[in-house]
């Protein structure tokens, strides 16, 4: 089990080494991507397409995406380059502030590297996200900097950290509708434990609410002005349907087994000698119990939306985004100080056959390419 939450604790040997791979990985898949030209995918083709204008709104998806978007093609144009850059430098950012927010909780900068990249077991993110997801890149990134602003709260309940919490939920809101499932589930988690219940009820935290109202203003005016089309995103769901709640319970179950189980798979191949329970309550940092319950109360309020309001429609690309905490919540179960170094490279060498694997696939589009090329040459 990782040690209490405490800053002094802190590793602060040289992070470069989880860094520079990182960057460099990403900046492959932005060449690549630049090489292989070709037509934009249905979503990157529609934020080209809406980027062209600045507006407080667009479609059923909040406008964040869009907005920086805009910033990225007044830069470098209607181009591949404008849609690959944004997207990666998103995926950057949304595993920089896990490995910020990992290091804080286990002080290690050797295992908060391999926490912060287990979400690359998720194949609909690492994979699917070079493909055709937009928003769904932007929720991770706000995911993962709402929870870095947790962990600093936690560890000093100041002011700066409440403004974060604040802006990281504000962003949230305008980055993807289901975010709310995701800030819903972290924050009653929060509320069940005795830290996480002070931090929630501090009056600092109407600092936080108020920089989330001012945030999320022009686009809340917006969607309240144009309610037909905000609500669209509701219908993928599903909403309304005849389908059988057993059914429908089933296939969310299936769809949450197979986002995960590439990930717990390799997790208990790895570590399955380090896991054990804190037997003291020294042991237990204050995240412990809000991490290991998140995901349990996401599924209850998934539940409910099954339920309740009848949705029938969950897709793996849908869920993914709201699972990859869950990842990050499994290292609360290993007790540190039978984590090997050979256990560390193992999981690291997990994640290196990952990212070779995910950017031959994508090169391979590549080769096929310049194949093209030199016939089209050799015709000429």
């Amino acid at each position: 089990m990782a040690h209490p939450v405490e800053s002094r604790h802190l590793d602060h040997s040289p992070t470069r080494v989880f860094f520079l791979p990182l960057a460099v990985y990403f900046m492959g898949h932005i060449f690549i991507r630049i090489l292989r030209g070709g037509a934009l995918e249905l979503d990157e083709a529609e934020q080209l397409i809406f980027s062209q204008w600045l507006l407080p709104g667009y479609s059923s998806q909040p406008p964040l995406y869009t907005w920086l978007q805009f910033v990225f093609v007044k830069i470098f144009g209607k181009s591949v380059l404008a849609v690959s850059l944004l997207k990666n430098a998103l995926l950057f950012l949304a595993y920089t502030f896990l490995f910020f927010g990992a290091r804080k909780v286990y002080g290690k900068v050797d295992l908060a590297r391999i926490v912060a990249l287990s979400p690359f077991f998720i194949l609909q993110i690492s994979w699917g996200a070079q493909r055709d997801l937009t928003h769904s890149v932007l929720l991770f990134a706000t995911e993962s900097a709402t929870f870095f602003a947790i962990v600093g709260l936690l560890v000093n309940r100041s002011i700066p950290y409440y403004g974060l919490l604040g802006l990281f939920l504000g962003l949230g809101f305008l980055s993807k509708a289901s975010f709310g499932l995701f800030s819903i589930s972290f924050i009653i988690a929060l509320a069940t434990t005795k830290e996480g219940h002070l931090t929630l009820l501090n009056k600092r935290s109407l600092s936080s609410l108020a920089i989330v109202l001012l945030v999320t203003l022009p686009y809340d005016v917006w969607a309240f002005s144009h309610i037909d089309i905000a609500a669209r995103s509701v219908h993928k769901l599903h909403l309304f349907g005849q389908g059988e709640i057993y059914r429908v319970l089933g296939k969310l179950f299936v769809s949450c087994i197979a986002v995960l189980s590439p990930f717990f798979l390799v997790f208990f191949l790895i570590f399955g000698k380090a896991l054990s329970r804190p037997k003291r309550s020294s042991e237990i940092n204050p995240l412990y119990f809000p991490l290991l319950r998140y995901f349990p109360i996401l599924l209850g309020l998934l539940v409910i939306l099954v339920a309740v309001f009848d949705v029938t429609r969950f897709k793996n690309r849908w869920l993914a985004p709201l699972l990859v905490i869950v990842p990050v919540a499994a290292f609360q179960y290993l007790n540190t100080k039978n984590v090997s170094a050979q256990m560390i490279r193992r999981f690291t060498l997990a994640l290196g056959i990952i990212a070779i694997g995910i950017l031959s696939i994508m090169g391979d589009g590549v080769l096929k390419f310049v194949e093209n090329l030199k016939w089209l040459q050799y015709r000429w």
